[in-house]
């Protein structure tokens, strides 16, 4: 292979996992054109009508700096699947009435934990980031949180994120049954609004560090302020994790 197309391609992969991954999600419409997103600035009439003058100089040429794909979730908490020291941490900021949430958990959640979670590589971390625009997802991930007080968190929220009936409390009932909750239980912790603040909260670290969309992902590690690493956006396909995480473990 000619030496300019490997370095073509290995300059690709490098701008793949280093960039900001936004793909189709909650809160963001259809798929976004990362440029499009963030288009660049016009340049000022002024500059244009100077640049066009005949021997005038022409304006500085600075390309705008796209924003930092970056970031520090702090407050903790959330719920934890996998090895507490495992080297790699990846948040999910999950709405569960967002249909890409449901698809990334029926598509690509299965593969992330076998080949990540499940062999001690990576620490699988669920928050919530609830939106406006979904009238029942707070109380879904109040459900999720009465659940895992029952020891029940990963049933339920399969079948919150896989039921299509709507959701009503006689649905989460249903659903608690089905998860083998105590169904009496979860609606005494749902009426007492016992995880109400502990939503909210989770909601408000999220748009702190800069996340609207769901889902949304943090991946990276675990520092004194917080979990650090490279946020993804949307339900973006499974190579776009594994490209992540294969470069945080070979940094080890």
């Amino acid at each position: 292979m000619p030496a300019h197309r490997g370095r073509a391609r290995r300059g690709a992969a490098v701008t793949a996992v280093a960039t900001l991954v936004v793909a189709s999600g909650c809160g963001s419409g259809a798929r976004v054109d990362f440029t499009a997103a963030h288009p660049a600035p016009s340049a000022a009439p002024a500059a244009q009508a100077a640049s066009s003058r005949p021997g005038a100089p022409a304006p500085p040429s600075r390309a705008p700096s796209p924003p930092s794909d970056r970031v520090v979730l702090g407050g903790g908490g959330g719920q934890s699947l996998g090895q507490a020291r495992a080297p790699v941490v990846m948040v999910e900021l999950t709405d569960y009435e967002c249909p890409f949430c449901r698809r990334y958990q029926r598509d690509t959640f299965p593969l992330i934990k076998q080949k990540y979670v499940d062999t001690g590589k990576v620490r699988y971390v669920v928050r919530d980031l609830p939106l406006d625009i979904h009238p029942h997802a707070a109380t879904a991930a109040e459900v999720a949180r009465c659940a895992a007080a029952q020891g029940k968190f990963w049933p339920m929220r399969q079948a919150l994120l896989a039921d299509r009936e709507g959701f009503s409390a006689e649905r989460y009932a249903v659903l608690a049954g089905d998860a083998g909750l105590a169904p009496a239980a979860l609606r005494t912790c749902l009426d007492q609004g016992r995880f109400r603040d502990a939503v909210k909260a989770d909601r408000a670290d999220a748009l702190a560090a800069g996340f609207d969309r769901t889902p949304s992902f943090l991946i990276g590690r675990e520092t004194p302020k917080g979990i650090a690493g490279v946020r993804v956006v949307g339900a973006a396909p499974y190579s776009a994790f594994a490209a992540r995480i294969e470069e945080l473990l070979r940094a080890r």
